[in-house]
């Protein structure tokens, strides 16, 4: 009997115990959840916040760190984001740019809506570009970057500490963050136009153009100058062409324009990029002719020379047409630069106004 009441006195001393664990392992986990469900929400209401700043334009760097983690975009370009944090990044540097103007920079500052415009506008480019690229199969490679920085530090005549520095003041970049987002879009594009270009493709025979490769030598004229005078010189000029002097070197004496420093090499250019009178000069001409008589047009008169022809496809047409067909969209309260973009199956080359020495 004592042993019975010693076993049943035993018996409620065991199960209050493991109610008691039951008990505060389900307390437990209900605070556990509650904590959880409170994170959740105040997380939640963090990224609203953030959501609503990022409509004010905020550049906040917790703003722009939670749009960095959930890749808000500021735009699209067949559904391809533009992120709102490079479009910040970007903006900032082109403020950057114009606060601290390079010496002797001359151009008006671009109002608010107009650097919204060129940065939203270059980074839809970039999107659709490396878009194309990857259909090409076209990549940047370390070699890319490597050539691209060395002319940087050709053309800046500078050491790489100089120019480290010079691209900190000027547009608030390291040499890693140009290189990403400026010289990365510049290369992929240069690459592109080239595959492009020498493509044999059926799809893009609709884009095929004529070429042509040219000098000059050209001779300005304006209101304060003797015309008859310079007809004289040039037509002398163009007497010693007709002798047998090499026109590069002669063009590297007497032109009076920028291509002077590569022998009057104009590069190649098709139709519509130059002004008429030259153009058709240009192209009458068989290659490794020069023009018997000179050509006189707004800017002056010139001595041309045709150095090849050839027949490519047209990028600057292919890549019209590929905006014209895309679907972009802006998807904040700024100015939409695209609004007016029309699409088409094709376009013709546009006529450049007259901007360059001879180029329109």
């Amino acid at each position: 009997m004592d042993t019975e009441n010693q076993e049943l006195n035993q018996i409620p001393a065991v199960e209050p115990t493991a109610e008691v664990k039951v008990k505060k392992s389900g307390i437990g986990k209900f605070f556990l959840f509650g904590f959880l469900g409170i994170l959740v929400i105040v997380l939640l209401l963090g990224v609203l916040l953030a959501y609503t700043q990022i409509k004010k334009l905020s550049d906040n760097k917790w703003v722009l760190g939670v749009a960095k983690v959930f890749q808000v975009p500021v735009a699209k370009i067949n559904s391809l984001p533009v992120t709102y944090v490079d479009y910040v990044k970007d903006l900032k540097t082109m403020e950057n740019f114009y606060a601290n103007p390079p010496v002797g920079m001359n151009s008006p500052i671009p109002t608010a809506e107009q650097m919204s415009d060129l940065v939203l506008s270059r980074l839809v480019a970039n999107r659709l570009i490396g878009s194309l690229a990857n259909e090409f199969k076209i990549k940047v490679e370390q070699a890319d970057y490597d050539s691209f920085k060395q002319e940087l530090l050709t053309n800046f005549g500078g050491t790489e500490e100089e120019i480290k520095t010079e691209l900190q003041k000027t547009y608030g970049l390291t040499m890693d963050e140009y290189l990403l987002s400026v010289a990365k879009p510049l290369i992929l594009e240069k690459k592109l136009q080239e595959a492009f270009v020498s493509s044999i493709d059926p799809a893009h025979m609709q884009y095929k153009k004529e070429e042509v490769n040219a000098r000059h030598i050209l001779f300005l004229v304006n209101d304060t100058k003797d015309d008859a005078g310079i007809k004289a010189k040039v037509q002398g000029v163009l007497d010693r062409v007709k002798n047998g002097e090499d026109f590069a070197t002669l063009a590297a004496q007497f032109s009076e324009d920028g291509s002077r420093n590569n022998g009057g090499d104009l590069g190649w250019f098709g139709k519509g990029a130059m002004v008429p009178e030259f153009e058709n000069a240009v192209f009458a001409l068989e290659v490794g002719k020069f023009s018997p008589n000179l050509v006189k047009t707004s800017y002056g008169y010139h001595i041309v020379k045709l150095e090849g022809k050839r027949v490519v496809n047209d990028f600057i047409t292919f890549m019209d047409n590929k905006f014209k067909q895309a679907k972009i969209e802006v998807l904040l309260a700024i100015h939409n630069p695209f609004k007016d973009l029309v699409t088409e199956t094709q376009t013709q080359p546009q006529n450049l106004e007259a901007g360059g020495a001879v180029s329109q």
